[in-house]
């Protein structure tokens, strides 16, 4: 019950940003972090700044990407919002293989790094979260490196770095 209300309440928070926020003025996003910590997604200059914390085994990380993807995609793609994205990996551990959050934060980095493309980077996010490829906490698999590197296929990231 806490849980639902908590993300009905985290859902409504971040919908409001992407209505109101590039209407309300230049915002700053957060202070910089260390290099590796943070993907940046979308025009530094954009309007619309948020930092997104998400875990790739997360449901609710899952839930929040795919029913906000398609709007934080054209937002993205118009140039009036930018992500501070900082993935977290509290739920490796509970994944099939016990390094999936480590595997897919990899992921998203070298699609970003070889793609150099912030919506060919969200379009990978999306697709980690999507509902036929995100794997359950405590379940009996996850994605296994050649399953990551088909989805980066799949919104064309270039072929680089092995994962």
């Amino acid at each position: 019950m806490h849980a639902t209300k908590r993300l009905t309440t985290i859902l409504g928070l971040l919908t409001a940003v992407l209505i109101w926020g590039p209407n309300v003025g230049l915002a700053r996003a957060a202070e910089a972090a260390p290099a590796g910590d943070v993907l940046s997604i979308g025009a530094p200059e954009a309007p619309g700044q948020i930092d997104l914390y998400l875990d790739p085994l997360c449901p609710y990380s899952g839930k929040m990407v795919q029913d906000q993807g398609e709007e934080i995609a054209r937002l993205i793609e118009s140039g009036r919002l930018h992500i501070n994205l900082r993935f977290v990996d509290f739920l490796d551990k509970y994944s099939a293989s016990g390094t999936y959050d480590t595997r897919a934060i990899y992921a998203s980095f070298v699609v970003a790094d070889q793609s150099r493309s912030s919506e060919t980077t969200w379009r990978f996010i999306q697709q980690i979260y999507a509902k036929d490829a995100q794997p359950e906490e405590e379940g009996d698999t996850d994605l296994t490196n050649d399953q990551l590197a088909a989805l980066a296929e799949r919104v064309h990231a270039p072929r680089g770095r092995r994962i």
